[in-house]
């Protein structure tokens, strides 16, 4: 895909930039329950324990 000679640093920014956007996006899924909480209990548990199993996950990997 024209990275010719650079195959290893192409796939380590395109893994960085993937890791970036999902850690935004599971920190901005945290902060909406944390701030409509009141309003999606049942979705709110579900989504915290699923959003603790991604950071826990997250955590042992690095």
């Amino acid at each position: 895909m024209g990275f010719a000679g650079s195959g290893s640093s192409a796939s380590f920014f395109f893994l960085g930039s993937l890791a970036s956007a999902f850690l935004l996006a599971a920190f901005g899924s945290i902060f909406f329950f944390a701030a409509f909480g009141g309003h999606f209990r049942p979705l709110n548990s579900f989504g915290g324990k699923y959003l603790a199993l991604i950071a826990g996950a997250l955590g042992s990997n690095t």
